[in-house]
């Protein structure tokens, strides 16, 4: 909250997360056996949420707020095949 009010920020987001813009759609990432969560490449997910809109290239790029990477499981979760790793 500090953080968001330091940078002139609307601090409301923080209880009310629906005023970010939202996505046009989310695509789900699904487990496709199941097991368990053993690693994940942390630079290849930013680089996938670079690509769709989440970082820039350059300084004067635009960033779409509306586009991000939710992780639904940690590093040693089990997961039946089917569940949703990522959106």
């Amino acid at each position: 909250r500090e953080l968001i009010a330091a940078q002139s920020g609307d601090v409301r987001i923080i209880d009310e997360p629906e005023r970010m813009p939202q996505p046009r759609q989310k695509i789900a990432v699904h487990a496709p056996v199941s097991g368990y969560i053993s690693s994940c490449d942390a630079l290849l997910v930013a680089e996938a949420a670079k690509v769709l809109g989440a970082g820039r290239l350059t300084k004067s790029a635009p960033i779409d707020l509306a586009v991000g990477v939710v992780l639904k499981h940690k590093i040693g979760d089990v997961v039946q095949a089917g569940d949703v790793l990522a959106e």
